[in-house]
């Protein structure tokens, strides 16, 4: 079975956990529903629409849950990671965003960025929790 992790960048803290965190209940449930598919799967067996691999952006990939409905309409949320670190069943989660252009010039380049300070010592990794959060819950807390 495959595992989910995020990055803990030291003096930055669990950058996509928290990201994960704030978002609306409907996105955290895409995400989770979108996770748990892809546990399921053999990670060669991963594909679009769930998984992209990104070919030639350095080793990085995306996955992609579906679009959610927003107050302002249809929002793309992307989560760039890195499939095989830190064993070959993982998926560590190196950025999340919201995806409002088709190339993401710069949420590509945070995700790499990210890939050097976890070669270079300077972040760790940890598991994820998908557990849905509402903002009051991550204030309270």
């Amino acid at each position: 079975m495959n595992e989910f992790c995020g990055i803990d960048v030291r003096g930055e803290g669990r950058v996509v956990q928290e990201w994960f965190d704030a978002l609306s209940l409907d996105a955290q449930l895409e995400i989770l529903n979108m996770a748990l598919h892809l546990e399921s799967l053999p990670m060669g067996r991963w594909q679009r629409p769930d998984y992209d691999p990104l070919d030639g952006e350095g080793g990085i990939s995306e996955v992609r849950p579906k679009d959610v409905r927003g107050e302002t309409g249809n929002i793309t949320y992307r989560i760039y990671g890195w499939r095989g670190y830190p064993n070959k069943n993982s998926y560590t989660f190196l950025h999340g965003t919201d995806k409002d252009v088709k190339n993401d010039l710069e949420g590509k380049a945070e995700a790499k960025r990210r890939v050097g300070q976890l070669v270079r010592d300077e972040a760790r990794i940890h598991k994820f929790d998908f557990t849905p959060k509402t903002v009051s819950d991550s204030q309270e807390g």
